[in-house]
């Protein structure tokens, strides 16, 4: 019977004999702006979005009545407000940024929503403080923190660098060199602050921001901060220079070098880790198919070398005759991670008369070069 439904072209609707419809959809136009506001806090999604994309064809003659629940008290339920709060932004567009950080001051459980709302436009950022988010860094609550990264880095980027399309597929392009952030220095020092946060994903967010802005300075002053031990480094240290493995800029190449030399024990060998792995760069998506995925190949899928790839590739290299193992199992990483057929003579003469542990690594190395 099924096949014969089919071929007829016909389409089968099957529920319970009992079966009643449990949404009413009202007239939206004829209702006035203060039943819809209230509408919000019904328990269908559906409309729920109707009555919002209402709200906002009617525009600024909803405002004080979404106004009024976002700064409501405990009495407001907490989807009201959360629908309240976006559409509010929505129609006030840049002028809601006072509104929203004001609710994120008072109201710790909306503290991350309104934030992210506050920043949410890219076109709407302009006269936004930065102080509301540089103190959520220190909030109790990680996704405060986590979300408070994210909008300090919009914040601190300009607005040419962002993009809306596929080529996100490719990450963040590098900022256009001689453009002007305001605020661009206090706000990469309040991100590099936090990479030592105690929660991984409030770390990861600051160093994707960090690499969004560009901000390598900020970035090697956390990283060149000396570690208490030798052989130990800070979680800061760490994120600061992972955060630097794409930030593709000759000068961040020539500091790096410089660093190399005069840093000792793990920073120096994190150090080297960060140049081979910045060395190469992921090569443009030319938007064709590039074959059975997932491969075991890394951390690129089709390397491509830029301006400071030569330099780096051969002060990772130099490294590779230094008495201290711990040195040159970090040169190797280094050049794994370019895949460059260049270091593959340099890495037989590990695999055949280096120490055991040097020849596993320098063996894996050649493996993906």
């Amino acid at each position: 019977r099924a096949r014969r439904l089919l071929r007829l072209d016909r389409l089968v609707k099957i529920r319970a004999k009992d079966f009643k419809p449990g949404l009413k959809v009202p007239d939206l136009q004829k209702q006035k702006t203060k039943d819809l506001i209230e509408q919000l806090a019904c328990p269908s999604q559906t409309l729920r979005l109707l009555t919002q994309k209402e709200l906002l064809a009617r525009g600024e003659e909803a405002l004080p009545g979404l106004l009024k629940i976002m700064e409501g008290g405990d009495e407001v339920p907490r989807i009201q407000r959360v629908f309240a709060l976006w559409t509010y932004k929505q129609i006030a567009k840049e002028k809601a940024a006072p509104a929203l950080l004001k609710l994120a001051e008072k109201r710790a459980d909306f503290r991350e929503l309104a934030l992210r709302a506050a920043t949410d436009r890219k076109a709407e950022l302009q006269g936004i403080p930065i102080e509301p988010f540089v103190k959520a860094l220190k909030d109790s609550d990680p996704f405060v923190r986590g979300q408070a990264a994210v909008c300090l880095g919009r914040l601190g980027t300009p607005r040419e660098q962002f993009t809306t399309g596929a080529e996100n597929f490719n990450g963040p392009a590098p900022m256009p060199q001689g453009v002007a952030v305001a605020n661009a220095k206090e706000i990469a020092a309040a991100l590099c602050a936090v990479l030592g946060d105690e929660e991984l994903q409030v770390r990861h967010l600051a160093m994707r921001a960090l690499r969004a802005m560009q901000a390598w300075e900020a970035c090697l002053t956390t990283a060149e901060k000396t570690p208490l031990l030798r052989d130990a480094l800070p979680l800061s240290n760490q994120f600061a220079l992972i955060a630097l493995r794409e930030i593709y800029v000759d000068a961040a190449a020539d500091a790096l070098t410089s660093l190399s030399q005069r840093a000792n024990g793990a920073l120096k060998a994190e150090v080297i880790k960060t140049m081979g792995r910045l060395a190469k760069k992921e090569d443009v998506w030319e938007s064709k198919w590039w074959g059975t995925q997932p491969n075991t190949v890394g951390p690129f899928q089709k390397p491509a070398a830029w301006s400071s790839s030569e330099k780096l590739t051969k002060a990772v290299k130099s490294y590779l005759e230094n008495a201290d193992e711990a040195i040159v199992a970090a040169a190797i990483w280094g050049l794994s991670a370019t895949r460059d057929a260049s270091a593959a003579s340099d890495l037989v003469k590990l695999a055949e008369s280096g120490a055991p542990a040097i020849r596993t690594l320098a063996l894996n190395a050649l493996m993906t070069t």
